[in-house]
């Protein structure tokens, strides 16, 4: 499992992707972030007992903060409110954790170098190093 796209545009989302060869269950798994300033990951999402992701299959949690907040994602892709935001202007580090709390994957989200509406990624998906990115919740990654 991996972080795939985060974003600080509106609330923000985090995206994780299944690079493995069969479905994963991440029933349980937690979605957390830290401030640049270094503290300790403070959980934000935990995922329902259940959710499982295909594989090459993607999953979204949504930041919920703001009024409104739909999820807006392709048909048959998971997709969570959770609430929290996701600072453009300050910078996070986000993690996955898995339901021990071992830190799976990170992604550190860059203070003030995402556009509003841009995002954050990997190129290739699940790969690749992280790159500012037109947002592609719940879809392949693009530039």
């Amino acid at each position: 499992m991996r972080i795939n796209e985060v974003s600080g545009a509106g609330a923000g989302f985090v995206e994780i992707y299944n690079a493995g060869l069969i479905v994963f269950d991440v029933g349980g798994w937690k979605v957390a972030a830290s401030h640049t300033d270094g503290g300790a990951p403070n959980d934000r999402f935990t995922l329902p007992q259940g959710t499982r992701i295909p594989p090459g299959g993607f999953l979204v949690v949504m930041g919920s903060l703001e009024a409104g907040v739909t999820c807006t994602v392709p048909q048959g892709v998971p997709c969570f409110l959770g609430e929290f935001s996701i600072s453009n202007a300050n910078g996070e580090t986000m993690y996955l954790l898995t339901p021990a709390g071992k830190v799976a994957d990170s992604a550190q989200y860059p203070a003030g170098k995402i556009g509003k509406a841009r995002s954050w990624g990997r190129l290739p998906d699940g790969t690749g190093a992280f790159e500012n990115l037109t947002p592609t919740v719940g879809e392949k990654n693009a530039p």
